[in-house]
């Protein structure tokens, strides 16, 4: 049964590929990058791209001394984190069945509502291919991280969390080309489960932290928002929660009465990448 849901599964995803990659313009070259289905917005896309780059090129000069690498990959060699960083920088080619192909960015249509079934859903990937697909709501975002996210910032009389961060249409594409540079990597794959939480992130060991995209997600955008504190105050920390604040709440299209959101622009109850079906996280998929 699970075989076969697998490969149901994946049945799905090339077909719904097939027809996201046949819409109206050919594949756009980022450089090394490639684009699909966007022919509405293709310069937000390339910009996207673009801007994403440049803030992993001053994550590269970070040097793990630095506080803030610590906070994140403690006992990691920076080396290790460069390396996938520069590759998502220059959008090397990822092995996929035997060949190297390039990452390709899909923006998915309205009228194609298979990856995007749930509003509440900005992006996903399936590791192990090339492709990263955008939903519409991913524009509804605000573009980067900035120093109003960063934890303990007053915003609106509230505290945050840093927890924003995460939200944004740099962080979450970062979020989704760091599952599938992970997942193309010999001896690597992405954290099973995935660990979103702030708090529960900077907790990880460092066996986990490197193969945690989270943790990039978080590194980079603290670098970005030119972030100085990265420990959230524990008296906002919900008991076996997630780290939100009200706040926060309503940059969640969907989500705006839920007090436990991931970070990345969806629901806890949301897988934050690779599948086709919303699965709940604490349930079993055997």
């Amino acid at each position: 049964m699970i075989l076969g849901k697998s490969i149901g599964v994946l049945a799905s995803l090339c077909l719904i590929t097939a027809a996201v990659l046949s819409l109206d313009e050919p594949a756009l070259a980022t450089e090394n990058y490639l684009t699909s289905g966007c022919g509405d917005k293709p310069d937000a896309v390339v910009q996207l791209v673009q801007q994403l780059r440049t803030g992993l090129q001053f994550a590269c000069e970070n040097h793990e001394d630095t506080i803030v690498y610590q906070k994140f990959f403690k006992g990691v060699g920076s080396a290790v984190v460069n390396e996938l960083l520069s590759q998502i920088i220059a959008g090397s080619p990822i092995p996929n069945n035997d060949r190297l192909v390039k990452p390709t960015i899909v923006c998915v249509k309205p009228n194609l509502p298979y990856l995007c079934r749930d509003p509440r859903v900005v992006a996903t990937s399936h590791p192990g291919t090339q492709y990263v697909y955008l939903c519409p709501n991913l524009m509804n975002l605000k573009m980067s991280p900035d120093g109003s996210n960063c934890v303990a910032t007053p915003h609106y009389d509230l505290v945050s969390t840093g927890q924003g961060l995460a939200r944004t249409q740099l962080t979450v594409l970062l979020h989704e080309l760091v599952n599938i540079y992970l997942a193309s990597r010999p001896g690597f794959s992405p954290l099973e489960p995935e660990v979103n939480g702030l708090s529960a992130v900077l907790a990880l060991p460092y066996t986990q932290s490197v193969i945690n995209p989270a943790n990039y997600v978080f590194y980079v955008a603290n670098i970005m928002a030119k972030c100085t504190n990265f420990d959230p105050p524990i008296s906002v920390r919900p008991p076996e929660r997630n780290l939100v604040t009200n706040e926060e709440l309503p940059a969640t299209p969907g989500c705006a009465n839920d007090t436990s959101l991931t970070g990345f622009g969806e629901c806890p109850n949301l897988k934050a990448s690779s599948t086709l079906t919303v699965v709940p996280k604490t349930t079993s998929t055997s």
